[in-house]
């Protein structure tokens, strides 16, 4: 439970460094100026910020696809296991199709 809470965690920080982003730039335009030398190291410093959480909730999303293929390549590896299993002659007229509906979920 503890991944996604921090992954929860990452994604509001990524939207309040994004709203002080906004806030800063917003300023500017109102007041119709640039920003000050100071600004400008800030605003690097939170956009480093958004870039890094960014990379992590990407790293995330991949491993969380990879996830998913693995549990897929099981499954195809368990109903080819299966279709083995049956002796050839019971198979006559019948085609394998491979949906969720023909892989049984394995007891765990």
């Amino acid at each position: 439970m503890k991944g996604p809470f921090n992954l929860k965690k990452l994604s509001e920080r990524r939207a309040e460094l994004m709203g002080q982003l906004e806030s800063m730039v917003q300023t500017c335009e109102t007041e119709t100026r640039a920003f000050s030398e100071e600004e400008q190291t800030t605003y690097a410093g939170i956009l480093g910020e958004v870039r890094s959480i960014d990379a992590t909730l990407d790293a995330a999303d991949q491993a969380h696809a990879l996830g998913k293929v693995e549990t897929c390549t099981a499954a195809a590896d368990e109903l080819i296991d299966l279709q083995e299993s049956i002796p050839d002659k019971l198979q006559t007229g019948y085609i394998w199709v491979m949906s969720r509906a023909t892989v049984r979920p394995s007891a765990s």
